[in-house]
């Protein structure tokens, strides 16, 4: 069942029930807007599963018989669907998202996703609890429509497209090496620190081919440079120019660097949030 094309043919069907019908929507959230933190995919999969719940509670009546309904009692049939109604809200808003972050907080954890060969796998998060996660906000929006568009051109245009792909590409085995080596379960001090190095350099190396991209500005290069003045390493998230930036603090170093470290970052005017990893992903609650 295709279930998304299902509720485009439903549209007709919902705005004659809202007709007779008062519909209030509430959505809180902590999550900053335009800063490459998935505030977009956390909205729409809130709509998404809120819409297909609304469905299953109110609009059953108005389903066309010829339509098969979701089985709402099977959770992760029900997962699937919301992510991939969320999917297409992201469109809506980004043209052409890749899906991994309404994947990632319709499935939650840690998730390393492939668009084009449509694999999806979870990640145990026991290395990276080795480190300190810490995202910096640079204090400005981003467009992510924008420097998808922007990126689309520069593989297109002829003078361009292979250095491009190119970089493209090797940003893609960078993920894979960092998924492999978060699969890794490291045991002794030596094996801890090793892997922790190799996921450092991983992290500069993905942020230098995102920088070679244009996707970064005078003030995320400042942010960089300070975590680089610790010797900590950081990147760019989401689709840069803006937002975020994410920093990997060793839980080795002492306190007094972290303090020294932040108070560097807060005195250039740099807010900054700790991380900690959702592990449930999508959740129903008070759903009487």
């Amino acid at each position: 069942m295709d279930l998304r094309k299902d509720l485009l043919l439903l549209i007709p069907n919902f705005i004659e029930f809202l007709k007779y019908t008062s519909v209030k929507l509430v959505i809180e959230s902590e999550l900053p807007i335009a800063k490459g933190v998935g505030s977009s995919a956390s909205f729409a999969v809130t709509i998404a599963s809120s819409i297909l719940k609304f469905w299953e509670k109110t609009l059953n009546e108005y389903l066309p018989k010829d339509i098969a309904s979701v089985d709402f009692t099977n959770f992760e049939e029900f997962r699937s669907h919301t992510n991939n109604l969320a999917f297409d809200f992201e469109k809506i808003f980004h043209s052409t998202p890749s899906g991994l972050d309404n994947s990632a907080i319709s499935y939650g954890g840690i998730l390393a996703y492939n668009r084009v060969e449509q694999r999806r796998a979870q990640i145990e998060v026991n290395f990276l609890d080795t480190f300190e996660i810490v995202l910096i906000d640079s204090g400005m929006e981003k467009n992510t429509k924008k420097t998808v568009e922007m990126i689309r051109k520069m593989s297109q245009n002829e003078n361009t497209s292979q250095a491009t792909i190119s970089i493209i590409n090797t940003i893609g085995d960078i993920t894979k090496s960092i998924e492999k080596l978060l699969s890794q379960k490291p045991t002794t001090p030596e094996e801890v620190l090793e892997a922790q190095k190799s996921f450092e350099q991983l992290i500069k190396m993905n942020h230098c081919l995102l920088k070679s991209l244009n996707l970064t500005n005078p003030t995320i290069d400042k942010i960089i440079q300070i975590c680089e003045r610790f010797s900590f390493s950081s990147k760019l998230t989401g689709g840069g120019d803006g937002g975020y930036c994410v920093c990997f603090i060793p839980k080795t170093v002492s306190q007094d660097q972290v303090t020294e470290f932040l108070a560097a970052l807060s005195k250039e005017g740099f807010e900054t949030t700790k991380l900690r990893f959702a592990k449930q992903g999508l959740i129903l609650e008070n759903m009487k």
